[in-house]
């Protein structure tokens, strides 16, 4: 192995210095972590390491620059790059035991590549009992070995430093270059900087030259601004590649800004790394001054916001009134507190919920259940989803809260408009495709399913109120049992009578027809019977509990279900 390239303990110790200060580095990346060639040193300039990683290394391709550790980041400033560097150096090192991310800045300072995740601390990288000034200094022969290295290195170091001045020079030419020109330049530029890169020094001049005698040929143009902006550049501007360290740090510091504060820094940040890009450092510089100002004030502001413990408090208020309960006792003082809620929607909006949704039931239920009967909606599932809504407001409402009443209404508007909708289309525009002479007998079938559902639920709505008041009158249990024992009988009865008239829908005209309605009228006189016992006398209005219509709503559409069935003739 080469005298420079590093790993295990030797490689961790220079990594700890270069957190002291920068280091010439060189990487030669191989097939695999055992192959790549990785170099750091106090005192050999970084193109001396270049140039032995080129040439020992397994690699065709050698990256040298300056490397700096801060904090867990390993940035490594380029004079040469190699493609994928961030993340197979950052393996490497992980083979190497060492935790650190990998940053890959060009010669201005600027991110080219990264691999930066969250790492755990690694005490023994930031341990600094290390001594580095123990070791005794080179002899005469190496300092006179690394002399003659060095000036051998010196004609290739030479060559790119100039070949990337040639390049830097060129560029504000081209970009004042007729475009059809200028697009072709620009284009063998990029070879020139890919060359350089790829240390195929001899190639990169030869474009280089071509370009040159191109731009030579071309008329005078006016001063590059480049230089203007540099003149114009006071002293104290900083570098390209300070002002790019500030803007890392803005970055690192919005990053522990809130999700929305730091929304605010991310594009200003962003745009002062192209400032610096395009050169305008004077511009940069005050730009980094502005959002340091504003990301402190934020940081600031951050930090004073953390009392959400108020909140919290007043729920711990609310037990500090049980000295109201004691007055509780007296029954005079019960009532006297709910009149203080009374302001809130809760009790004052319960009476109105109710009597709203009351009043707007009975007006939307008849014309409900007459656009259900007639089939007069669009299509068969826009009276599905009507009747779906129309359950669902119902069944909320059935609770009896102030919510659901409340939630009930918010139905209503859109089952009103779907209503107006079905107003405008003929009868049966929902049903099935039948026969207009026995359209009459499939409306009453509908008509009657819809009814036998109103009626089990204004049952269930009574044996509910029956239920809350069997809670004190146990007494009335036997009540309770009984209309349960009435709903079941009613189901069997439905069914026959839906049966019956779905016969004569399918019954083809004439005797057999009548032969089925006949049957229909057997069961239709089985539930008019029924109706006229003395339950459902008293059922509707005069149950002792709550208002149903369940005896209402059966009588109607009986009768009409009658009048269909009724014998012709």
């Amino acid at each position: 192995m080469s005298e420079f390239a590093l790993e295990g303990p030797e490689l961790k110790k220079m990594v700890k210095l270069s957190r002291k200060q920068p280091l010439p580095f060189a990487f030669n990346p191989g097939k695999s972590e055992d192959e790549h060639y990785f170099a750091l040193h106090r005192r050999r300039p970084a193109a001396v390491l270049g140039k032995a990683a080129k040439s020992e290394g397994a690699g065709t391709k050698a990256a040298f620059g300056s490397c700096t550790v801060e904090g867990r980041v390993m940035r490594l400033t380029c004079e040469v790059a190699v493609p994928s560097m961030a993340k197979k150096l950052k393996k490497f090192l992980k083979a190497n035991k060492i935790a650190l991310n990998v940053e890959i800045l060009d010669s201005d300072g600027n991110v080219i590549e990264s691999d930066v995740e969250d790492l755990p601390d690694d005490p023994d990288l930031f341990d600094d009992e290390e001594d580095f000034a123990d070791e005794a200094p080179q002899d005469q022969a190496d300092a006179a070995k690394e002399k003659a290295e060095v000036d051998s290195a010196q004609p290739e170091i030479s060559d790119a430093a100039a070949l990337v001045a040639r390049v830097k020079a060129a560029q504000p030419r081209i970009a004042a270059a007729p475009k059809p020109v200028a697009d072709k330049l620009t284009q063998a530029l990029k070879k020139v900087v890919g060359d350089i890169k790829g240390q195929n020094l001899a190639g990169a001049a030869g474009t280089m030259d071509q370009i040159d005698a191109v731009l030579a040929k071309l008329p005078a143009q006016p001063a590059p601004a480049e230089p203007i902006k540099e003149r114009e550049r006071g002293d104290d501007t900083p570098s390209a590649a300070a002002l790019a360290a500030d803007i890392r740090a803005l970055a690192q510091d919005a990053q522990k800004l809130p999700d929305p504060l730091r929304a605010k820094v991310v594009k200003p940040i962003q745009q002062l790394g192209a400032l610096v890009k395009a050169g305008e450092l004077a511009r940069a510089a005050q730009g980094v001054v502005k959002v340091r100002q504003a990301i402190d004030a934020m940081g600031a502001q951050a930090a004073a916001a953390p009392p959400p413990e108020p909140p919290a408090e007043p729920p711990a208020e609310p037990p500090a009134e049980p000295p109201a309960e004691p007055p509780a006792e007296p029954p005079a003082e019960p009532p006297a507190e709910p009149p203080a809620a009374a302001p809130e929607s809760p009790p004052a909006d319960s009476p109105n919920a109710r009597a709203e949704w009351e009043a707007a039931y009975a007006a939307l239920k008849p014309r409900a259940d007459a656009a259900i009967a007639e089939q007069r909606f669009a299509a068969k599932d826009v009276q599905d989803t009507f009747e779906m809504r129309l359950k669902h407001a119902e069944g909320i409402a059935s609770e009896g809260t102030p919510e659901g009443f409340e939630a009930a209404l918010r139905i209503i508007p859109g089952l009103q408009k779907m209503l107006d909708e079905a107003a405008g289309n003929a009868p049966g525009a929902s049903g099935p495709e039948v026969g207009e002479d026995v359209r009459p007998f499939a409306i009453s079938r509908l008509k009657w399913e819809k009814t036998r559902e109103t009626m089990h639920a204004e049952l269930g709505k009574l044996k509910t109120a029956i239920a809350a008041a069997c809670k004190s009158e146990p007494g009335l249990a036997d009540l309770a049992n009984m209309v349960g024992d009435l709903d079941d009988y009613l189901k069997a009865l439905d069914t026959r009578l839906i049966d019956r008239l779905d016969d004569v829908v399918n019954a083809p005209q004439g005797p057999e027809r009548e032969t089925r309605k006949q049957a229909a009228r057997s069961v239709l006189a089985e539930y008019q019977a029924e109706l006229q016992k003395e339950f459902f006398s008293d059922v509707d209005g005069n149950n002792g509990f709550v208002d149903v219509t369940v005896a209402a709503s059966a009588g109607a559409a009986l009768a009409e279900i009658a009048a269909v069935l009724a014998p012709r003739g």
